[in-house]
């Protein structure tokens, strides 16, 4: 992926579906940005990521959702 994170929906609803593939798409795009941070957790240690993946889902989805963080 390089130092560029996009994530492309063709389309949104708010459904389980949608959220869950936003979750999962955040999940690949927060390992890169760790990686090209250098970031290491120890195993079974993840909190980096929760909160990183927390961060964007919280942004993306009030955007998407049209709310206010």
């Amino acid at each position: 992926m390089g130092d560029n994170h996009v994530i492309f929906l063709s389309k949104w609803q708010n459904d389980a579906e949608c959220f869950g593939l936003l979750a999962h798409e955040c999940v690949h795009i927060a390992n890169s940005i760790l990686r090209s941070c250098e970031v290491k957790e120890e195993e079974g240690k993840d909190e980096a990521l929760a909160y990183l993946v927390d961060f964007m889902m919280r942004h993306f989805t009030a955007t998407l959702t049209e709310t206010k963080l």
